[in-house]
């Protein structure tokens, strides 16, 4: 593998540590969507439902800006260092968007959540989708980490 540049590794560094701030959120989103129960309409357990909002909306506001950074940085840099590491850097990319549709579901099922007439269906979509994509992302971001620290 090619060596990669000081300014990648500078890169790596500043995405790694925002993909640790990821983590921390996707567990706090992971929990929160676990404590999410409905047995019956007799019963149902919501008192996360708000820390479910709070996580996915901050994670609209904020992953898209996320990937377009890395893109247009640690990425776009990959590219020019070998066709090993750009055909990873397009993998990613290409993720990216995947990502980003996966999280625009998730917060859907938040919105169509608010106005259900079906609880039990609704906490099951919406759990479905968020761990859905939180171990997506949690996937994504570890395929990263690993080229990254090839990089170092």
């Amino acid at each position: 593998m090619a060596t990669a540049t000081s300014t990648i590794q500078a890169e790596t560094k500043m995405v790694q540590r925002e993909h640790q701030v990821l983590m921390n959120e996707l567990s706090e989103l992971q929990a929160a969507l676990d404590a999410l129960i409905c047995y019956s309409e007799v019963y149902a357990n919501l008192a996360s439902t708000d820390q479910v909002y709070r996580c996915g909306r901050h994670l609209l506001q904020w992953l898209p800006g996320h990937f377009e950074n890395e893109e247009a940085t640690v990425l776009a840099d990959m590219e020019k260092v070998s066709p090993e590491l750009a055909t990873f850097a397009m993998e990613m990319k290409a993720q990216h968007r995947i990502l980003r549709g996966r999280l625009e579901g998730f917060c859907r099922a938040i919105e169509e959540f608010e106005d259900s007439n079906d609880l039990g269906t609704a906490i099951d979509e919406l759990k479905d989708r968020g761990l859905d994509f939180s171990r997506e992302l949690a996937a994504h971001m570890g395929a990263e980490e690993r080229k990254f620290n090839q990089l170092h």
